[in-house]
């Protein structure tokens, strides 16, 4: 009741009800797709050298990406993001 007592304004003029039970559904299922994916992408990392845990301060702790890389990483994840938003309208 809180939760609609205080978000009524921001989420009635979208058209969706956080009472609606399949829109905790989609987002529990996001949530768990975007884990599946950005784990394997994690240790892919980690096994490059990119990023590692544990490091003293004084050691370079990350191996910088090129400007390129990392535009083409945002432009995939917002890609896989917009994808997800437009599954989710499709199945709600």
């Amino acid at each position: 009741m809180l939760i609609g007592r205080f978000l009524a304004r921001w989420t009635v003029p979208f058209g969706f009800d956080l009472f609606y039970p399949p829109l905790w559904g989609v987002l529990s299922l996001a949530a768990l797709a975007g884990a599946l994916v950005v784990y394997p992408l994690h240790l892919w990392m980690i096994r490059r050298g990119m990023i590692r845990w544990g490091v003293a301060d004084g050691e370079d702790a990350v191996r910088e990406l090129v400007w390129y890389q990392q535009a083409a990483l945002l432009l995939l994840a917002f890609a896989v993001m917009l994808a997800a938003i437009i599954l989710s309208m499709q199945i709600a």
